[in-house]
């Protein structure tokens, strides 16, 4: 009797020890699914757009900007466009003896750019070419008349507690940038033409995740013969102020010279506000110039535009 029970308990045990030690099969491979006739791009692919609304007021006048791109996102790293940008100033010389203050609105170059972006060895980086077309004369324009090139570059670190950066390009004149603005380029109240270089460098620091404040210093150094236009100054009517302290745009419209009549310096310091209603940032900035001991309050909304022209995701259009 007690053989018999020892056979049966074996007998039941056997499939169990057995399942056991015996490896379980492998997952088939799951079968690929077909993919959409017309799939979505991916999130970082796809048209782009957006428009930057910024004004600048020093003690000589206020010069604003409102700036229309549209692009396209190639692939993650390469992202092509082009924008409008329309130019308002309000500056004391007046052609009516009636009034202090003359308004002026034209249109400043197109342009068009390449922007290029990675991330290695802890740096993100990226590099923008853009060109600018003169649609007329600097008579009827914005513009230096000639067409623009300009190359810049964006080097970004994370130190944990802020963000070192550090800016540089070089270019044949001054130019009007919607990529990555800087505050000391902001509404410039001049534009030149000539070969000349710009460097800059600083820090920013990003706390509860949207707001940011941030400071740099920063230098343009031309090379060359350098022509200077002004915004305060028309060409239509002679009256300027006294050009003190290099302020040549303050003095005349056009000022033709060695290098250093475009020459500049100083440093910068501001605070961010991204992520208003999820689509905006908003930046107010002070730049101190140097070279020109002049003051630059300067204030700037950008509102991205990109998700009118992608399709929303499908989870998002079968939700409630």
């Amino acid at each position: 009797m007690k053989r018999l029970c020892a056979i049966l308990l074996a007998v039941f045990l056997l499939p169990v020890f057995g399942a056991a030690q015996e490896p379980s099969p492998a997952t088939p491979p799951a079968q690929a699914s077909t993919p959409p006739e017309n799939p979505p791009p991916p999130e970082n692919q796809g048209f782009i757009a957006f428009v930057v609304f910024d004004a600048s007021a020093t003690g000589l006048g206020t010069v604003a900007s409102a700036t229309a791109d549209f692009g396209y996102n190639f692939t993650p790293h390469l992202i092509g466009e082009g924008g409008l940008p329309i130019i308002f100033t309000r500056n004391p010389f007046s052609k009516v003896t009636t009034k202090d203050w003359r308004y002026v609105t034209l249109m400043a170059d197109p342009y068009v750019d390449a922007r290029y972006h990675t991330e290695r060895y802890g740096l993100k980086v990226t590099s923008i070419l853009t060109g600018t077309i003169p649609a007329s004369n600097s008579l009827r324009i914005f513009s230096t008349g000639r067409v623009g090139v300009d190359w810049f570059n964006h080097v970004e670190r994370d130190f944990g507690l802020g963000q070192g950066f550090l800016n540089f390009g070089v270019a044949n004149g001054t130019v009007n940038r919607a990529i990555m603005p800087r505050p000391y380029s902001e509404d410039r109240p001049y534009q030149t033409l000539g070969i000349i270089a710009d460097a800059e460098a600083g820090v920013n620091h990003t706390f509860f995740k949207r707001y940011t404040v941030g400071g740099s210093a920063y230098v343009l150094r031309p090379a060359g013969p350098q022509k200077v236009f002004s915004r305060f100054v028309a060409p239509d009517f002679p009256l300027g102020g006294d050009g003190n302290h290099n302020r040549f745009f303050d003095a005349a419209f056009e000022t033709q010279g060695p290098s250093k009549i475009a020459r500049d310096n100083g440093y910068s310091g501001w605070v961010q506000i991204g992520r208003i209603m999820n689509y905006g940032t908003l930046q107010f900035s002070y730049t101190q110039s140097v070279h020109y001991k002049l003051g630059t309050a300067s204030v700037m909304l950008k509102v991205d535009l990109s998700s009118l022209f992608r399709s929303p995701s499908p989870e998002s259009s079968s939700s409630p």
